[in-house]
Formats: structure tokens, C-alpha cells, sequence
């Protein structure tokens, strides 16, 4: 890349040196078959000289129009001889005056022969080569072709963020598709099998040694991290399919619904599509794109304090209807595990109706790989995994000391690291207190006999546990208990206060 200026905002106006791009792709002397797509003339040139365009699997070329040189129809293939590369990034192309073996091989028939790899024809519209799609990069379309490797370097934390801008302007704008997987240069599927190694390779992800090698792994790694990075706003939006080209290798298309409302990039940042490209708003222009999207739910001769309480109790509303527990699909739940007075817990197809069972969870696919949460009136919380919890049971068969028998859980949580919980407790005066407490500072055991770890200190009982949606914390973030320590130390926010109200009053509302 060539910097060829820079503008009022200090930013590098950059240029593609194309020469060394064009010098591996073709040779010399060489013939390689093109497509007529076009006939134009180069006004720039003083003779306002014609010329055909036409287009092979990489790229649009110029061959212009000599004396003698013969009439090409539009719309057919044709072989042309490369004459020279042209330093300044062009092709110099003239009709070739000996038969090469391309050309002889073209005569004579040959299918489904590339003349220039020798293995991949050239895609004509509405088909799909062996190991190439037939999607151009537009404002609905994306190619990526690896959420791991930037700029040919394993860095999974930089190029997920690149994935997620990219997902997060398509809801911003009209929707559409981001392949990955795929070259955005050629459209050559390569495969996303070659970013299963690294899937748990990040510095940030709390989540590593969960990600398996598989589709599965695939699309739950990208999952956690958007739901990390939306504030839990664009997993509702995403659809995901795995497909195989011909020569077996996997590639992903996401399908990406339009938001109805501004889906933020870790809360501060809003990113667009503009034709082919990522742009972020900033400014005026945030301010125009933030108030048109919300312009539905403004009323004509509101005042601007009037707008503001407008936004505020229409985003809350929209944090609580995400953050609002769903009940899951009857074909989306694989089992339910249903926990029995007796300390023991089963796996059934169907929930149990027994009137001993006193907590029941239906688990999913994305929380096969969370942890388990038990909530104790003492104060104390054990977390431990749930995969070691279901390792070798089975269905209808109880499972013994399933909990801490010296005395029965008041909750029972199945949840993924990235949200929040709520302890509400009162101490030895009667006065009741509330803290927040982020899952993944409560510390892991070893199987679910333990009581765990004190989210209180000594003397206060516990009274209610609440679990909280990782979207929603912004609005009750007073409550955050930010310091790991702070499980023991602190009593919390007393539920009289004054500066927390619309916090606690918040929490309170909390579905």
C-alpha cells in the first residue's frame, strides 16, 4: 500500500500497488480467457480511444481497440494474450498470434478447464464453481475468510472485533449475509477448519476450553462474543448454516436480520454499511442516524427533556424484553434436569411433575457448556462446571448428592459467564441490602457438596437471588460490586438509599 496524501483529520488517503498482485496471477506472454463485458472509451486519454472491458475469476482488464483487431461480441469468452504487466498496475492484452495449449484446448473442447490454474472454470451468473460462490461484496453481502488468522497471523481478539463490526453494520443497516470462510479477493471457498485450533486462543474470552473443533464450537465462539459486545442485543439476529463446497472444505454463512433499533459496538460505537464497506458514524452524523432510527417513537411538539425520558423508558423497555427469560422451544430443549428434596437430581425428556421436585431447568445447546450456580441462605454461592456435573449420567437414572445436604439451594442457576447476579440479604438489625456481583468473579469448586464461596459476610442471611442478563447492567450498575473481594467485605447498597432508587427500583422491576 502506497500513501499517496493525508486529510484535515490526519488520516492516510492509501493506494494499492497492484503490480506485484498482477505479476503472481499472470505471466508473461501467457493466454488466459476473459469475458466481454463491455465496450467504454478512455476519456482520459487524448485520443479518446475505445476499448473492450472485460473480467476473468480475478479482476476487470482493458483491452483497447487497434487497427485490424477484431470485432468481439459482447457477453462472449475470448483468449488473450498477455503482452506486458504494466508497472503502473495494468494488463497490456492483445489477440494472441500463436496457439498456445490453452488456446488448442479451448478449441478443441476441453471442459471445465481454467486457463489459468488449470483446475477452476470461470462462474457465469447463477452458477457455483466446485470450491467458488457466486457472491459479490455489496451493501447485503460480506466476505471473510477467517475469524482467527489477520493479516496471515493466528489473533482471534483483533479479527473477532473485525467480524463483529462487520455484523454489527449489516443489522444497523438493511440486513444481509457475512460468509466466512471464504476469499474476498477471488470468492475461493478455503474453509473455516483451519480456525478450529484457535478457537480457544483468546486472552479475554472467559469461555476458553469450552470451544470444540467443530461447526458447533464455530458459531457458539462467535455467539459469546457478540452477545458480549452488543450488550446482548444482536444474538436475536443472527441465523447461522454450514455448508461444504465440492472439495469438502466448510464454510459459514450468517444471516443477518436488520435491527429496529441502533445496535451499539460495546456501547459507545455505531458502525454502518455503506455499499461494499464499514463506515462508523461519529458526531452530527451519529445524532442524525441515532434520532432517525429513533424517530418512530417521537411524538410531534415534544420537548427535548421530553425526548430524553422518551429514550430512556423506550430502551429500558427494550433491554428488559432481551433480558426477559424466554421459555425455550420444546425442539430447541434437549433434557430437563430436575432437582428432588432428597438431594438427588434426574435427567428426563419431559419435566417431572412430582411434588418433590423443587427446582427444574430445561438445558439447551448454548448451555451445555455453562456452569452451575447454587444459592445458599447463608450467603454463599458454588459454581462449579456443568459439564463435570452431567459427565456419565443418564436419563431417569437419579443422580446422588446432586447438592450441599446441610441445607437445600433457594436457587438454582444454569447460566454462561458474561451475566450478573443479584443478592439481595439482611443483616442482624433487620436492614436489607442489595449487591450485584459479575459470575465470573465467584469463584469455582469442585463438584456440588460444597457450599461454596460467601457472596455476604459472616452473620447476614440471604433472602433472594436474582440473575441478571448481561444487557442489562448498564441500568443498575450502581449496584456492582466491582472489586472480586467485595463478596465478602461489603454489605452492599442499602435498600433505603436515596442515591441508588432508581437502581433498586430498577432491580426490583427486573422480570
Amino acid at each position: 500500500m502506497e500513501c499517496i496524501s493525508i486529510d484535515e483529520f490526519e488520516r492516510p488517503k492509501l493506494r494499492q500497488d497492484f503490480y506485484p498482485v498482477l505479476k503472481r496471477l499472470y505471466k508473461k506472454g501467457e493466454c488466459y480467457k476473459f469475458v466481454v463485458t463491455d465496450v467504454k472509451t478512455d476519456y482520459n486519454s487524448m485520443e479518446k480511444v475505445s476499448y473492450y472491458q472485460v473480467e476473468d475469476d480475478n479482476a476487470i482488464h482493458r483491452m483497447y481497440i487497434h487497427d485490424g483487431a477484431p470485432d468481439f461480441e459482447i457477453g462472449k469468452e475470448v483468449t488473450l494474450q498477455v503482452e506486458q504487466i504494466n508497472a503502473k498496475g495494468y494488463l497490456d492484452l492483445k489477440v494472441p498470434e500463436v496457439e498456445s495449449a490453452v488456446v488448442v484446448a479451448a478449441k478443441e473442447g476441453v471442459a471445465n478447464v481454467s486457463v489459468r490454474t488449470g483446475k477452476r472454470p470461470r462462474i457465469k451468473k447463477g452458477e457455483v464453481a466446485p470450491t467458488v460462490l457466486d457472491v459479490n461484496e455489496d451493501m447485503h453481502n460480506e466476505l471473510k475468510t477467517s475469524i482467527v488468522f489477520k493479516e496471515g497471523k493466528p489473533d482471534i481478539d483483533n479479527q473477532m472485533f473485525v467480524i463483529a463490526r462487520e455484523l454489527v453494520a449489516l443489522m444497523n443497516t438493511e440486513g444481509g449475509k457475512l460468509y466466512i470462510g471464504v476469499s474476498d479477493q477471488n470468492k475461493v471457498v478455503e474453509g473455516i477448519e483451519k480456525d478450529f485450533p484457535y478457537l480457544n486462543s483468546s486472552v479475554n474470552d472467559n469461555f476458553n476450553g469450552s470451544y470444540k473443533e467443530s461447526e458447533d464450537g464455530y458459531e457458539l465462539k462467535i455467539r459469546n462474543y457478540m452477545q458480549w459486545v452488543s450488550m446482548g442485543a444482536a444474538n436475536d439476529l443472527m441465523k447461522f448454516q454450514f455448508s461444504k463446497s465440492t472439495d469438502n472444505k466448510t464454510y459459514c454463512c450468517i444471516d443477518v436480520k436488520r435491527s429496529v433499533l441502533p445496535v451499539w459496538l460495546k456501547g459507545t460505537e455505531i458502525y454502518v454499511r455503506i455499499g461494499n464497506r464499514v463506515e462508523q458514524k461519529k458526531g452530527f452524523n451519529l445524532s442524525e442516524f441515532v434520532y432517525k432510527r429513533m424517530a418512530a417513537y417521537i411524538q410531534p411538539g415534544m420537548s427535548g427533556d421530553e425526548i430524553a425520558q422518551s429514550f430512556k423508558k423506550m430502551m429500558t423497555a427494550y433491554r428488559q424484553s432481551i433480558a426477559a427469560p424466554q421459555a425455550p422451544k420444546k425442539t430447541d430443549v434437549k433434557y430437563y434436569l430436575n432437582w428432588l428434596d432428597d438431594c438427588t437430581c434426574i435427567r428426563t425428556k419431559q419435566p417431572m411433575a412430582a411434588s418433590n421436585v423443587i427446582f427444574q431447568i430445561p438445558v439447551t445447546d448454548d448451555l451445555l457448556t455453562a456452569d452451575l450456580y447454587f444459592c445458599y441462605a447463608s450467603g454463599t454461592v458454588n459454581k462449579f462446571s456443568f459439564k463435570d456435573f452431567r459427565s456419565g449420567s443418564k436419563q431417569n437414572v437419579p443422580i446422588r448428592r446432586a447438592y450441599c445436604a446441610k441445607e437445600k439451594p433457594m436457587n438454582i442457576f444454569l447460566a454462561q459467564g458474561s451475566n450478573f447476579m443479584a443478592v439481595y440479604g439482611v443483616d442482624d438489625n433487620g436492614y436489607e441490602y442489595v449487591k450485584i456481583h459479575r459470575l465470573t468473579d465467584i469463584p469455582s469448586t469442585r463438584g456440588a457438596l460444597n457450599q461454596g464461596s460467601r457472596v455476604f459476610p459472616a452473620g447476614m442471611v440471604a433472602k433472594r437471588f436474582v440473575l441478571i442478563h448481561s444487557v442489562d447492567i448498564d441500568n443498575c450498575r450502581a449496584l456492582l460490586a466491582n472489586k472480586a473481594n467485595a463478596r465478602t467485605t461489603e454489605q452492599g447498597t442499602p435498600l433505603r438509599s436515596v442515591n441508588a432508587q432508581n437502581e433498586i427500583q430498577y432491580l426490583a422491576s427486573y422480570p
